[in-house]
């Protein structure tokens, strides 16, 4: 008992006094403190409420704004595809065209040419010559060999230019899927609202991403695609007046050289058919004057047989008359007159002869000229089948190909 009396310690009353003086000078603090401490929460509640609505507000407009901003590039964008993708849907009926012109004027132009020229190269004797037809379908093969390059780099060109152009179209489209997306994305996050569905706490999304761009790299991006689009529809507007220069050109050579070998051709089928009919008449004409010819020559055979009995009469007279004796063997008129007869005799018959080897002259040059007729005819046959039968129907199915090669 004594020791635990001695541990208690001894305070006076001041100190009592004292020591509830001053937990009451604290107790008077914290409780000011804590007043405050509550007025500057609530307005610091109130202040931050107030930041916190302007701020969100602010947000708002700013999605609003870039909605819209990613709205007009996107009808932008949207605009050029529709015109890059009518451009490339009417590029690709040019290069059509430019193909059929290539498979369906030049080719068939250049084959029917050779061909021509091949098959003519079949003609006989004179009639083999480098006549205006040869040289037109040279000028033809000429003109469809100088114009087929021509054709074929228009339309390595017009591939070329397709390709940029769907290489365009393919920027645009990933351009316009993007801000398609990006619009989506915006027009939700500006819809968003405290009680919205789906909130939630993420980490590490307050910041910037490395990847990120500046709002007018954005632009810039976007603009680079659609001035690229402009310009590459700019160069297939230029390109199509060229190729409706190229196939203009192409029609008009290739119809003044095809109308030049037809005309030629036509022409020069009539002069062999002309040809043909005068030797046919001619060949007539020399036949005709065979058979009279022939009938001549038996004529004066059968007129130098009739002098013989003629001859041998007369001289069998003379040889009688020579065996006369003595003093008959008188050079009376009789014998004078059977003299000239004989001569009269040779002398006709020598006339006969000659005339005979001329008649037969002439029918030897008659059946000459009948067997050269006969050749120079089926010379122009053959010539007449080369260039009416063949050539001429080859250049009909040509006409045809060039009339329906747009077809």
């Amino acid at each position: 008992m004594a020791k635990l009396m001695r541990s208690v310690p001894a305070y006076s009353v001041n100190d009592w006094n004292e020591d509830n003086q001053r937990k009451y000078i604290e107790a008077e603090r914290e409780v000011l403190n804590a007043r405050r401490l509550r007025e500057e929460a609530k307005y610091l509640c109130a202040d931050t409420e107030v930041n916190t609505h302007h701020a969100q507000q602010k947000v708002n407009a700013e999605l609003s704004d870039r909605v819209k901003n990613i709205e007009q590039v996107r009808d932008q964008l949207d605009g050029q595809l529709q015109a890059t993708n009518e451009e490339i849907d009417t590029l690709l009926k040019f290069k059509d065209r430019l193909e059929r012109c290539l498979g369906s004027a030049t080719e068939p132009t250049i084959i029917t040419a050779k061909r021509c020229l091949e098959e003519r190269e079949k003609r006989i004797g004179i009639d083999k010559t480098v006549d205006n037809v040869e040289k037109a379908l040279g000028e033809e093969l000429a003109v469809a060999l100088n114009i087929q390059p021509i054709l074929q780099n228009t339309l390595d060109n017009t591939i070329e230019q397709i390709r940029l152009l769907r290489s365009s179209k393919k920027a645009l489209e990933k351009d316009l899927q993007n801000k398609t997306s990006a619009h989506m994305i915006d027009s939700q996050c500006a819809t968003l609202k405290t009680d919205s569905a789906g909130l939630g706490y993420h980490a590490d999304v307050a910041k910037i991403d490395t990847n990120s761009v500046t709002p007018e790299t954005w632009l810039k991006f976007s603009h680079k695609n659609i001035v690229k689009a402009e310009s590459e529809r700019v160069n297939s507007v230029a390109l199509r007046s060229h190729i409706e220069h190229v196939i203009d050109e192409t029609d008009k050579s290739l119809k003044a050289a095809d109308e030049k070998v037809d005309n030629a051709l036509a022409e020069r089928v009539g002069e062999t058919e002309a040809a043909r009919i005068y030797l046919d008449e001619q060949l007539a004409q020399v036949t005709g004057e065979i058979m009279q010819m022939e009938e001549n020559v038996n004529v004066l055979v059968n007129a130098i047989k009739t002098k013989y009995p003629n001859m041998q009469v007369a001289q069998t007279r003379l040889n009688y008359r020579s065996k006369r004796p003595d003093i008959e063997l008188c050079r009376d008129p009789v014998q004078y007159r059977l003299l000239d007869e004989v001569g009269e005799i040779n002398a006709s018959v020598d006339l006969l002869q000659e005339k005979l080897q001329e008649s037969q002259a002439s029918l030897k040059n008659l059946r000459r000229h009948q067997l050269a007729l006969d050749d120079e005819i089926s010379i122009k046959a053959n010539t007449l089948s080369i260039d009416r039968d063949f050539c001429l129907r080859l250049r009909y199915e040509l006409n045809q190909k060039l009339a329906n090669r747009y077809l």
